[in-house]
């Protein structure tokens, strides 16, 4: 879910309708964004193109009318017109690499940096933490073994268990660095990952966590 910010109005992921729809603040009104309702990946105008299983929305930092799209295999780039392919495809899988040759299963959390030139992604199915380096498009996995844990540790060789949202540390703390810390939601746990270092560590474990703010 996003916000718009030329009119008061929220932009969804539609997950099981295969679309994006956009809810007007108004009234409440709800109307088709994005998406033909089809299940897949195919690249076209917005209207006729397909999602499949789009799940998490991040706002394009460098232009507050285009967004990242998450999906259930693949990262996508949409402005309002067109979408375009960032990482991924229609495949499930994992591996690392440029664009269309990386795999993602479950893609469920996007977070990406004010400067505009990184996505940070979570996965359910591959239970990794990823980056996606957005001149290049090369991903690389940061954090996670792919076992189904919270075991802290140092980039991967630490574990994740089922990462849902992500979002960047905003404290006060004058000793943490500007987007130099995520905090990551797990199944049953809140974890603490230090972008620099790669270490994570459980804040809190206290049942099922799926959002963070």
């Amino acid at each position: 879910m996003a916000n718009q910010e030329s009119t008061p109005a929220l932009l969804c992921a539609d997950r099981k309708n295969h679309r994006l729809r956009m809810i007007d603040l108004r009234d409440g009104s709800v109307s088709k964004y994005a998406g033909s309702g089809v299940s897949g990946v195919k690249n076209v105008n917005c209207h006729a193109l397909e999602f499949l299983f789009p799940y998490s929305i991040c706002v394009d930092p460098t232009n507050p009318k285009c967004y990242y799209i998450g999906e259930l295999t693949s990262i996508r780039h949409c402005d309002g017109r067109k979408v375009s392919l960032i990482a991924g495809g229609e495949i499930a899988g994992f591996s690392d690499g440029v664009g269309g040759a990386a795999r993602f299963q479950y893609v469920q959390g996007l977070l990406a940096t004010s400067d505009g030139r990184a996505l940070y992604v979570s996965e359910g199915g591959n239970n990794r933490l990823r980056s996606i380096d957005l001149k290049t498009n090369l991903v690389t996995t940061i954090c996670g073994d792919g076992q189904r844990e919270n075991r802290d540790g140092v980039g991967t060789k630490a574990s994740l268990d089922d990462p849902y949202e992500i979002a960047f540390d905003r404290s006060p703390d004058v000793s943490v660095q500007f987007e130099s810390v995520l905090w990551i939601a797990t199944t049953r746990s809140i974890r603490r990952f230090v972008i620099g270092t790669g270490t994570l560590l459980v804040l809190l474990c206290r049942g099922m966590c799926f959002g963070l703010r």
